[in-house]
């Protein structure tokens, strides 16, 4: 296989189901997740390794796209009911949630009834501790 940039690479990994974007990408090289693949003259050179690397970690990391056949199996019943709220354009249950401090999350996690709504819980928390600049659960 020829070596891509970075643009063709994120755009295979989105073919196969992954939510691969530069955002995701960099988070994931930020938090130490990923090594950045070879440069050849200040460019990005994604070979083989570099994007099963990628695609592994966006597979620990769950970060699928809604609807993903190869990958929809996989998911918890809160993932699949978020991907249907986003979709149906119903996202005030995870749009309320979010609006919460971690701290508050934690609390409603604990204290929520029922296996359903502790998973949509869990899936916001989730949510946020992935759009944090630093990893806080990867570090001891």
């Amino acid at each position: 296989m020829q070596a891509l940039d970075t643009a063709s690479a994120l755009m295979l990994l989105i073919e196969l189901g992954y939510d691969a974007t530069r955002q995701r990408l960099e988070y994931h090289q930020q938090a130490g997740y990923l090594k950045p693949p070879n440069k050849i003259a200040d460019r990005f050179c994604w070979g083989e390794d570099s994007i099963l690397d990628f695609a592994a970690s966006l597979e620990v990391t769950r970060s699928w796209l809604p609807f993903s056949e190869r990958h929809d199996h996989k998911k918890t019943d809160a993932e699949l009911q978020r991907d249907l709220a986003e979709c149906a354009g119903d996202v005030a249950l995870f749009a309320e949630l979010g609006q919460h401090t971690l701290r508050m999350l934690f609390q409603l996690l604990v204290a929520a009834e029922g296996r359903e709504l502790r998973s949509k819980i869990a899936a916001t928390i989730i949510a946020k501790l992935e759009r944090m600049p630093s990893a806080p659960l990867d570090q001891t």
